[in-house]
């Protein structure tokens, strides 16, 4: 068998069943060779084709395999190699390499030293380290969603491998027996959290069985809040809203006054800037609470843990654990809840129309997933978007990359077969311009795009307004013309209009694009409100002054 059919074996073997990238002449002796049994898709561009792989690797609960060339193709890739690193995606980036290539020959640079430089690489040198090469690549992207580079000496991919009749190098990646250090997590756990006023913050994971977490806050009647990359709701839990200056008072409240905080999950705990941390993660508004977090990658805890435990059975660690709490404490949340878990209020038109989309989606039981790219969409989208089902909202908050809406659907969409909400700004809709014809040549997904454009404040003007180029009365644009640029479209300029249409037609079952037009003449059409966590407002958490935390006026 030569390396080439063991390396389809391998991963067809795994399920892959979707590969992504575009071909060239480093990678086409593997392409060639793809098994009938693998669908290749190509959006036209490295940097997408990644941000595709990466939410189809999560949304299989596999990985995602992208191939490019080992020069422009891979520089242009790493991006997506970034993006998953931070936001926890399971991404493969394979191409080849050639250690006999000279300094500035045609598209040759010592990619596998820059690849060494920037983390997690698996170079194949030779014949003896093909079927291990392939293995520990797979295993860690798959059991820490994380990105990896992959590079494959080109020399050797025609030559012969004798592949042994049991293979020792194979992982077991769940494990079904506690360890001796899983052992000791769930004790202290057990020690420190029961009895006391214990909350559990929910952040994402497809490493984590979802019925074991809905258990688990069932069994023990645990309050508990979720995040901004997790929103469930579990049925006859004590749920307290979602944390965080664009979430609700009730989960700000309890985080005030839990003493003790369990962390499940990933909740964008590398996050330090102010600015974004309030918006995306988990913050320590009590200094006396004790924090722990369980989590499968260190970058996942966040710097206000008390202690952190790095585990790769999460599931059967939270079936061990009996941290009933104290029944003064849900009797206390209970009452909080009733009058601070209301959704923010809706200021701008912006915040109007995804409103709209919230309640469009919560009125007809929608659970098909959403998606976003980043800019001012993203936040309101965040702010009034809550789903009941896990794993339903994919939004990035570490990388963030301009214009990833796109490809985060098509990806989702490839890997659950489901129709999915998309929203980008005028200006991310732009920077995916190859996606965009990807998607006129496959029109047949079921993807509806939601476009919101204003004429002062986006991504192809902001520029000039943050550095004060020209007056801001100057900078008054026309709308692009979206509706005749984009075929299967139609434009709102009113959040009543746009909330009856979807409403009435919440899904598609071909590309859709909805157009939001935004007048941003006053230069408010399209800025999203916010809580300000100010120390007055926690006071006014720790004196129960539930009028005054919801009367505090909001910032943007």
């Amino acid at each position: 068998m030569s390396n080439i059919d063991y390396f389809w074996d391998f991963f067809v073997s795994k399920g892959i069943t979707n590969i992504f990238g575009l071909p060239g002449g480093a990678i086409s002796a593997l392409l060639s060779k793809t098994p009938n049994s693998i669908s290749w898709v190509n959006t036209g561009h490295e940097l997408q084709d990644g941000f595709v792989a990466s939410t189809y690797g999560y949304y299989t609960n596999n990985v995602g395999l992208l191939f490019v060339t080992t020069g422009p193709g891979i520089a242009t890739a790493l991006s997506s190699y970034k993006n998953a690193e931070a936001e926890n995606y399971p991404l493969i980036i394979i191409s080849t390499f050639n250690p006999l290539g000279l300094e500035d020959d045609f598209q040759w640079w010592n990619i596998n030293q820059i690849s060494n430089t920037i983390g997690n690489l698996f170079y194949i040198e030779n014949n003896f380290q093909f079927i291990k090469g392939l293995n520990d690549a797979y295993n860690l992207a798959k059991t820490k969603n994380i990105g990896v580079v992959l590079l494959i000496n080109i020399n050797i991919l025609d030559k012969m491998i004798k592949v042994p009749t049991i293979n020792p190098i194979m992982k077991q990646l769940e494990k079904s027996i506690l360890t001796k250090y899983a052992k000791s997590v769930v004790n202290e756990i057990n020690q420190r959290f029961t009895g006391k006023n214990t909350l559990i913050v929910l952040g994402k994971g497809k490493f984590i069985d979802y019925n074991i977490v809905k258990d688990f806050i069932l069994r023990n009647n645990l309050p508990y809040v979720t995040t901004w990359k997790q929103r469930y709701v579990i049925p006859g839990a004590v749920y307290c809203g979602r944390l965080g200056t664009l979430g609700h008072h009730s989960a700000n409240y309890a985080v005030i006054r839990a003493s003790h905080i369990l962390v499940i999950g990933d909740y964008s705990g590398a996050v330090k800037t102010d600015y974004y941390e309030n918006k995306f993660t988990f913050k320590k508004l009590n200094k006396k609470s004790i924090v722990y977090s369980l989590v499968n990658r260190k970058i996942c805890a966040s710097a206000y843990s008390n202690k952190y435990f790095v585990v790769n059975n999460l599931d059967n660690i939270l079936s061990k654990l009996n941290i009933i709490p104290n029944n003064e404490w849900i009797n206390t949340l209970n009452n909080s809840n009733t009058q601070l878990l209301v959704d923010l209020p809706r200021i701008s038109q912006l915040e109007k129309y995804i409103y709209s989309a919230s309640q469009a989606y919560k009125n007809n039981s929608l659970t098909i997933p959403v998606t976003c790219g980043v800019g001012n969409h993203w936040y309101a989208l965040g702010k009034y978007m809550d789903i009941t089902e896990p794993n339903c909202f994919e939004s990035t908050t570490n990388w963030s990359s301009i214009g990833i809406g796109l490809a985060n659907g098509i990806g989702i969409h490839y890997a659950t077969n489901k129709p999915v909400w998309i929203f980008e700004g005028d200006g991310g809709f732009t920077f995916s311009a190859s996606t965009f014809l990807y998607l006129l040549a496959n029109p047949n997904l079921p993807l509806t795009i939601t476009i919101t454009s204003d004429k002062t404040y986006s991504a192809l003007t902001q520029n000039y307004l943050m550095k004060n180029y020209i007056d801001n009365s100057s900078n008054y644009v026309p709308f692009n013309e979206w509706n005749t640029l984009l075929p299967n479209s139609i434009t709102f300029t009113n959040e009543t209009d746009y909330y009856n249409y979807l409403n009435e037609n919440p899904v598609s079952d071909k590309v859709r694009y909805i157009i939001l037009l935004i007048d941003n003449s006053d230069m408010m059409g399209s800025n999203v409100f916010e809580i300000n966590y100010s120390l007055e407002y926690i006071n006014y958490a720790k004196k129960n002054d539930f009028t005054n935390m919801i009367n505090q006026q909001l910032i943007y």
